[in-house]
């Protein structure tokens, strides 16, 4: 498999100064876009799907804020890993917004069996409502959750889709699934969108201030889950008494 770019190879790639240094090498090249600001012409369409905590995320804005572009935020409305709605995450979801950056829905078919495409639409349309009334602004793009998994990517009219085949096929898509990019080196690539728009997909989780290997990033989120716990039942007697004074995660020695 080829590696990125520079000294360190892959595990360094996921390094926040390394980021900061692909996002821009994709500014140099060519411009950087959300989908919903693509007009058609030759550009890199950045985008972000968040699939287990919306703090990520927010780390993931605030570098593309400084390093000043904007790309597309797909959030799952119902995420059995993290509440969309919650206090915290509405708050981020509307600071991003805020910002211009792209939120749209991260739409997961699987979610509900056995129903039609027309149905799905519906439920697209639901989600989006969802996340509308966050931020006051309807979302107009779409992104599917592991289309990969059932072999399906279903299209959605009146929205922006992430995988339109014009900016979804093998030399036209960059994805850092699992940490991996299937043989492709990034900072080559991006080069591509010097031709043809391209689109990159990178997911806030996989990228931290250490570069943090896979199995270390799900052991700090069950850190923050546990962490979660202790401040959503603060008030409970019990759950505090079974604790013993310390907190959740210690007393589960996982930390």
């Amino acid at each position: 498999m080829a590696e990125p770019h520079g000294n360190g190879g892959l595990a360094d790639f996921f390094k926040y100064e390394k980021l900061r240094d692909f996002i821009e090498h994709m500014k140099n090249t060519s411009e950087v876009t959300s989908l919903d600001g693509w007009d058609g012409n030759n550009a890199i369409v950045l985008r972000h799907d968040v699939d287990f905590n919306m703090r990520s995320a927010r780390r993931l804005f605030l570098i593309e804020r400084e390093c000043n572009v904007t790309s597309s935020f797909f959030i799952m409305v119902n995420c059995p890993l993290y509440n969309a709605l919650s206090s915290e995450n509405q708050s981020i979801i509307r600071e991003i917004s805020s910002a211009g950056f792209e939120v749209g829905v991260h739409f997961d078919p699987s979610q509900y069996p056995g129903h039609d495409n027309q149905a799905l639409a519906e439920k697209l349309d639901y989600e989006a409502g969802l996340l509308e009334s966050i931020t006051g602004e309807r979302p107009t793009s779409v992104s599917l959750h592991n289309p990969s998994v059932g072999g399906e990517y279903p299209l959605f009219d009146g929205y922006r889709n992430a995988y339109d085949d014009r900016i979804f096929s093998d030399d036209l898509y960059l994805s850092d699934t699992h940490m991996c990019f299937h043989g492709k080196d990034p900072y080559e690539f991006v080069k591509g969108a010097r031709e043809n728009t391209i689109q990159v997909s990178l997911h806030p989780f996989h990228y931290t201030a250490n570069g943090d290997a896979y199995h270390v990033l799900f052991s700090k989120l069950l850190l923050d889950y546990a962490d979660v716990m202790d401040g959503y039942l603060s008030s409970n007697p019990l759950y505090c008494s079974l604790r013993d004074g310390k907190k959740l995660a210690d007393k589960l020695y996982l930390r």
